[in-house]
């Protein structure tokens, strides 16, 4: 049981990370949504694709909706 709640622990994303963009997070070579390893391209590819904010969150459940707005709204370079 221990074991279970210290990776749950490990798993869950700092509050102060939620609706932010990291875009130099360690190994990922574009811009991802901070506390995580989800490139903002993924997100934009899904909005691309007719996806709305809700469809997005059912994709990935461990976002927030400030993450994807965040994503959608970072503008990502040419």
């Amino acid at each position: 049981h221990e074991m279970h709640e210290a990776i749950r622990a490990l798993r869950r994303r700092p509050e102060d990370t939620r609706g932010r963009i990291d875009t130099k997070a360690r190994g990922a070579k574009d811009p991802v949504i901070a506390g995580t390893r989800i490139p903002i391209r993924s997100i934009k590819d899904f909005a691309e694709s007719g996806f709305t904010v809700a469809h997005i969150a059912e994709q990935y459940p461990s976002l927030t909706e400030a993450d994807i707005q965040a994503a959608l709204a970072y503008k990502l370079a040419a």
